[in-house]
């Protein structure tokens, strides 16, 4: 009996070649190749295709349609190799072909996965944009990790996704994001304050150290307040960078200035000019030398005036470190998160309990506000702002009313209680415009609702010619105890 024709062939194949037809299918497997023209120039088609890949990645395609992707990146790289090897045309084109194929599939995927979770696509590009593969390459890795369990579905065709998910998602980026951006501005200032650190700064320089490491938290919080505030992000971290290079060079200053007094630095400089009056020298020469010693003498001269100039202006930068951590201790962490913005004071208020789409003022929240009060008052207050926000629930309208009146009435509470002015207060609602976090998930919408009061302090009431507080209530505000 003869054995079939295709049983007959696959007896003639080669071990190789059925291998070869075996891997074939596999990585062709849920694409159909796209099939070129024979007269098509492979080496054309490879630098196209190597430019629409890179156009892909930019879309995130390598992350929204992961197995495709890669799919198409072997099958492109072995299409170069065998071009590199001079193979046929032919054979070039067909690993081109299933490039195609597959690049063509993550493309289309790579779209509807922009409609399905285009919060988490946003994100993860505001991460990208904020050098986040250079600066955080590690979390950025764990969050497309996260991501990809759930995109390697929507190659299977399922797009199904909770909110809930998708909010974890979006936070798992926005974090990456902003932990970029505080590298990016932060990382070289913290690095110059580790580095006077580890020269004794805290005994060489003390009150510089206090000056950078509070410009650096002053820094630190804008980017946490408004992370696309590149003015004040910029503004800020300049500050700081600068405060830590001033650092760096107090503290060695202070250390050469250990191994001498000012007088032995005094005769130096005498002995310097009687050599240059000793020695055999043009008129022109001992004059440059004269100019150079008293250039001296003035730059000293300066460093002393600045020295004193920077102590005042760090006595005052205490005073307020003080009233800002005795603020800080006053509030539990479920009351209120206390930060410093410049020369101003925020309380976030995350405990005011507002019933559902109502602005009274709940009893629970008396306790707290009453805080405020009393930091307010302490602090000699020359202006308040109280802003309030809401989660994304409900209209635009509503939630910016209902942020507006809440706002006015813990803004009415402090004028009533005496802590502030009706004009030297500003009420204003944000509705949902301003979000610090997700709104995709329940703890992030409860962290949206919040009311700010932002304190700016009059500094002549922070400090009289006695050096004692001059505010309506006369609470030293430089005390560093509680105010409750």
């Amino acid at each position: 009996m003869k054995k079939p024709l295709l049983g007959r062939s696959f007896a003639l194949m080669s071990t190789s070649a059925l291998l070869a037809m075996i891997t074939l299918a596999s990585c062709a497997s849920g694409v159909k190749k796209y099939d070129y023209a024979s007269t098509t120039s492979a080496t054309d088609e490879i630098t196209r295709l190597d430019g629409e890949m890179d156009a892909a990645m930019k879309n995130q395609a390598n992350v929204l349609s992961p197995g495709h992707f890669a799919d198409a990146r072997e099958k492109l790289a072995d299409a170069k190799k065998e071009n590199q090897n001079r193979k046929s045309n032919q054979d070039v084109l067909d690993d081109l072909g299933y490039a195609r194929a597959h690049l063509d599939a993550a493309n289309a995927i790579t779209a509807r996965a922009g409609e399905t979770i285009p919060s988490v696509v946003k994100a993860r590009g505001d991460a990208l944009a904020a050098d986040a593969p250079r600066l955080r390459a590690d979390k950025l890795k764990s969050a497309d990790s996260a991501l990809t369990d759930v995109t390697h579905d929507f190659e299977k065709n399922d797009y199904k996704l909770s909110v809930e998910r998708r909010g974890e998602l979006q936070q798992k980026y926005l974090a990456v994001e902003l932990d970029s951006i505080k590298a990016k501005n932060l990382d070289d200032s913290k690095a110059l304050i580790e580095s006077a650190k580890k020269m004794k700064a805290e005994k060489l320089a003390k009150n510089t150290l206090i000056s950078a490491e509070a410009k650096l938290q002053i820094a630190e919080r804008a980017i946490e307040t408004d992370r696309h505030d590149m003015a004040t992000i910029s503004r800020t971290s300049e500050d700081a960078r600068n405060e830590a290079k001033r650092l760096m060079n107090i503290t060695k200053l202070a250390k050469g200035a250990k191994e001498g007094t000012p007088e032995a630095i005094a005769l130096d400089l005498e002995k310097r000019q009687n050599e240059a009056n000793a020695a055999n020298l043009t008129a022109e020469q001992r004059a440059a030398q004269l100019a150079s010693s008293r250039q001296t003498v003035r730059n000293q001269s300066a460093v002393i005036g600045a020295v004193s100039a920077e102590n005042a202006k760090l006595s005052e930068d205490q005073r307020f470190n003080d009233a800002f951590k005795s603020a800080q201790q006053n509030f539990d962490k479920s009351e209120a998160e206390v930060y410093r913005q410049g020369d101003k004071l925020l309380i976030r208020l995350k405990k005011m309990q507002f019933a559902t789409g109502r602005s009274d003022l709940p009893k629970e929240s008396l306790d707290v506000l009453s805080k405020v009060k009393d930091v307010v008052e302490t602090m000699g207050a020359q202006s308040v702002v109280v802003e309030g926000h809401t989660d994304s629930v409900g209209s635009k309208d509503a939630n910016m009313k209902l942020s507006d009146t809440r706002a006015k009435a813990v803004g009415e509470y402090l004028v009533s209680t005496n802590a502030i002015t009706s004009d030297h207060l500003e009420t204003k609602g944000y509705g949902f415009t301003r979000p610090i976090t997700s709104n995709k998930t329940k703890e992030g919408r409860a962290t949206n609702r919040r009311v700010d009061v932002i304190i700016t302090p009059a500094k002549a009431e922070m400090k009289s010619d006695s050096g004692q507080n001059t505010s309506r209530n006369e609470t030293p505000a430089n005390t560093g105890t509680s105010v409750n």
